[in-house]
């Protein structure tokens, strides 16, 4: 588990990842991360996961302080039931976040956007299945 909280009127750009594509022997490792965006921080994450049948339910989350704003591309390999899609929880006015995401499967392809906006609105937006 990555646990990261960042601080007031801060930024942060973290990317994060694993490509194996096998297991080597050991427990498929489940790529978990959590952020902590407090007020007025700029945080980018990009997640990139190689998913084999199975490897353990990912759990992705964040929580948007008051002001902040969020921008996460989330990227995976493999099957598509095993990858969550990060939980977004705005946490104060002005909290903003965008998630970006792709999942590449054997039957095609799932890109999507969602934007969250103050007040808890959610909007998807370029859901596009091939």
């Amino acid at each position: 588990m990555t646990l990261l909280v960042v601080g007031e009127g801060a930024s942060l750009q973290y990317v994060e990842g694993c490509l194996a594509p096998v297991a080597a022997g050991n427990p498929p490792r489940a790529l978990d991360v959590e952020i902590r965006a407090m007020k007025d921080a700029k945080v980018r994450i990009t997640t990139f996961e190689n998913r084999t049948r199975d490897a353990a339910r990912s759990l992705k989350r964040v929580s948007v302080g008051e002001g902040a704003f969020v921008e996460w591309v989330d990227a995976a390999l493999g099957p598509e039931s095993g990858v969550a899609e990060p939980v977004v929880t705005l946490a104060g006015p002005g909290a903003r976040a965008e998630v970006h995401r792709a999942v590449l499967s054997g039957g095609g392809g799932v890109v999507t956007e969602t934007v969250y906006s103050e007040a808890g609105t959610r909007s998807a937006r370029g859901d596009v299945k091939g």
